[in-house]
């Protein structure tokens, strides 16, 4: 059974090599789906702050939380700088576990499986570090610090440092195989429900980025791609080859994507082609982040304008489409949002009622805390939430 596993990863990183954003659609199934997904993020520092507290103790808390809104799925935050919240051979123990001595996702899984919710292990797979550009604040055992103090030079370029902090390298195929290898870890040694990826890809459209990767392969391709084209294609290499090792080990296990929720700006930008992998079969569902409510001065960006168009990127494939919705800008003190976000407070109650009506495959909130802030504004907000769901 490993044998076939390993000849089936090693076909899909052939196979995603050669494919483009016109590829013809292949014929997947989308999730079984008994229910409405109703979700909410949990991320690194929320988990960190219950670490820093009876991390048992609080977590039972915020599954009894969740189980009594309605939410049947957690989204959360196991790698998010080239680290990890459970036990990993691959990764260095994340700072924001360190509070916890047991097994953090393994306590969150068992957990939450009692309570009936869904577990997803939600990672980001190329930042490294956006607190400092300084390789030497890495753990020692960051595979990033180890490929840059190593004497193979080769290695350097699989981390590309700049002024915002460091991240792997998309192009190389080390970092696809270090990526990859920590996903199967996860889904070989925890009876997650999914994996899920978020926005992190390209941090930077910058040329000097990867330059030297960049300058490598269009020099040995007969017909190279330009810079754009390439690095979508590394994106979807990734993706195709994720999705394919989700599904030998386990086709049961969901596997998808929260990207931005500007479409032009994935694809150009972040060199996410969005659209090509919901068309090419790569993922279970997609989730944009619909961070913005009904009275955004940019009308193309309001919530009733911007969920359409998802709708119909997504309405010839088999791709489910679950909605991230902005729950951390309420009573924001930051414009445009301002105004909006403080005088209504029944912005996401109505997003839900519109989602249903649309007949959306589900929703998810951003995030945990403000969604149970005892603040007179999110409460309010929560109430009406509650009353909806």
């Amino acid at each position: 059974m490993r044998k076939i596993f390993i000849f089936v990863l090693i076909l899909c990183i052939l196979l995603t090599g050669c494919q483009s954003k016109t590829e013809t659609p292949k014929e997947t199934e989308k999730p079984q789906k008994t229910e409405e997904l109703i979700g909410v993020w949990l991320t690194f520092s929320e988990l960190g702050n219950l670490a820093e507290k009876d991390f048992e103790q609080e977590f039972a808390l915020c599954v009894q939380k969740c189980k009594d809104m309605g939410i049947n799925n957690v989204f959360v935050h196991v790698r998010p700088f080239c680290d990890a919240l459970y036990n990993s051979n691959i990764f260095p123990k994340s700072k924001y576990a360190s509070g916890y001595d047991g097994d953090a996702l393994l306590y969150m899984i068992n957990t939450a499986h009692k309570f009936g919710i869904k577990v997803h292990a939600w990672i980001n797979p190329y930042r490294v570090s956006t607190a400092s550009n300084d390789v030497n604040t890495l753990p020692d055992k960051s595979p990033a610090k180890q490929w840059l103090t190593d004497d193979n030079t080769a290695n350097d370029k699989n981390v590309c440092i700049t002024e915002s902090g460091i991240y792997l390298n998309p192009s190389e195929s080390d970092v696809k195989k270090l990526i990859l290898s920590g996903v199967r870890e996860i889904i070989e040694n925890y009876a997650v429900d999914g994996i899920h990826l978020d926005d992190y890809f390209y941090p930077t459209s910058d040329i000097e980025f990867d330059k030297i990767s960049y300058e490598e392969y269009a020099s040995a391709a007969i017909t190279p791609l330009d810079l754009g084209d390439w690095r979508r294609q590394n994106v979807n290499a990734l993706i195709h080859t994720l999705y394919c090792a989700v599904k030998a080990y386990n086709k049961n296990i969901m596997f998808g994507v929260s990207p931005a929720a500007d479409i032009d700006r994935c694809y150009n930008e972040l060199f996410a082609d969005v659209e090509g992998w919901a068309h090419g079969g790569y993922v279970d569902y997609i989730m944009p982040q619909l961070y913005f409510g009904f009275e955004y001065p940019k009308s193309e960006f309001c919530f009733d304008k911007l969920l359409p168009v998802w709708q119909a990127m997504l309405e010839d494939t088999n791709a489910a489409l679950y909605v991230g919705l902005a729950n951390y800008k309420i009573g924001t003190q930051n414009e445009p949002d301002k105004a909006e976000w403080n005088e209504k407070n029944d912005i996401i109650a109505r997003q839900i009622a519109l989602l249903r009506e649309t007949k959306t495959d589900g929703f998810v909130f951003f995030s945990y805390s403000s969604l149970f802030s005892e603040n007179k504004l999110n409460a309010e907000q929560t109430q009406k939430i509650k009353e909806i769901i």
